[in-house]
Parts: C-alpha cells; structure tokens; sequence
C-alpha cells in the first residue's frame, strides 16, 4: 500500500448546493378560500450535507481553550456548536426549499407563508407545512370587444408661448425672493 495521496480542489470548482427538487417531497391542499397548504419534506441527505459543510466552516476558524485555531476536534465542535448548526441548517432549508416549491409549483403568495414544523428528529426527513394565501387567477373576457380611442392633442405655438411666460413668471419671483433675502442679511448683518 503506497501512502495517500493528497489533492488540493479549486475554490472555484463546482459545488453542489441546495436540494434537488426532484428530492423533496412536496405536497399542495387548496383550502377555503384563496388559502393553499403546502406540507415540504426535506430528505435526511440534504439536512446531513448542509450540516457537514456547516461544521467544517467551523471547525476551520473555530478557537477554543487549549487548541490552536482551526486544531479542535470534531466531536468538540459537534458538542460545542450542534443546536446552532442544526438550527441554522434547518433554517437555511425551510427559506430554501419553500422558494423551491413556489417556483416549481407555479404559486404566486400574495404575502409571507404561515409556517409550522410538523416534525424534525435527529436522524430523521425534516417536514414542515407552510399556509399561504394566492392572487386569485382570473380570466379577462370580451377585450376584443372595446376599442379605446387616442385622444390627439396638438400643440400650437401658442401654447408654447404660455408656457414660456409661465416659466419666466416663475423664476423671476424667485430672482427678486433671493435679492430680498439678501438686502436682508446685508441690512442684519
């Protein structure tokens, strides 16, 4: 047996990120109403990889007592950060998969989505279900029908002189309002 060999990956090497769609398991209940019950199960897989990679960040900058930064061990850093990871990991897959599921599903929220946990064990599929009301859908019928008519506006030169003199009428209130201001201050002053 010859030694092990070592390979340095690329930060820029593809990674594998988020989940699968086609991993989740996804549930859609119309409800009363306008009202939809989505119930998301998110495999045990994508929970453990997510977890995996949330400790190994850790365990790289990590600095506790008695080890060199980035030296701890990892059942230290398991005891240490566990319920933080888990619960970011979790987090991080419910705003994730819930995304997921809206595009995939073609459900357009017409605000934030009600959302409770319906089950989560270490070792086990994290499930959770999320209520969210939807725009209604409706059809617009007999458009061929109308004909709107473009009112034409003409613009005479007249109207351009108005609207020249308007303008001079203007800043010329506002010339005699800064020479006011001024013969104020230098009389104050």
């Amino acid at each position: 047996m010859g030694q092990p060999v070592r390979v340095r990956v690329s930060p820029f090497a593809p990674q594998k990120t988020g989940t699968a769609m086609n991993d989740l398991n996804i549930t859609v209940t119309e409800k009363r109403g306008l009202k939809k019950e989505i119930r998301i199960s998110v495999p045990l897989s994508a929970i453990e990889d997510k977890k995996t990679r949330r400790f190994t960040q850790i365990a790289k900058t990590a600095k506790l007592p008695g080890f060199r930064p980035g030296k701890v061990p990892d059942k230290i850093i398991h005891q240490k950060y566990g319920d933080k990871v888990i619960q970011e990991v979790l987090s991080d897959l419910l705003d994730s998969t819930y995304i997921e599921c809206i595009r995939e599903k073609n459900l357009k929220p017409a605000g934030p989505p009600e959302v409770k946990i319906d089950e989560y064990v270490d070792g086990k599929d994290f499930a959770y279900t999320a209520t969210i009301e939807v725009y209604p859908e409706f059809k617009l019928k007999g458009l061929e029908k109308i004909s709107v008519e473009k009112p034409k506006v003409e613009i005479g030169q007249k109207d351009i002189n108005a609207m020249i003199e308007n303008l001079q009428k203007s800043s010329r209130n506002m010339e005699s309002s800064r020479e006011t201001v001024q013969k104020r201050r230098s009389v104050a002053g």
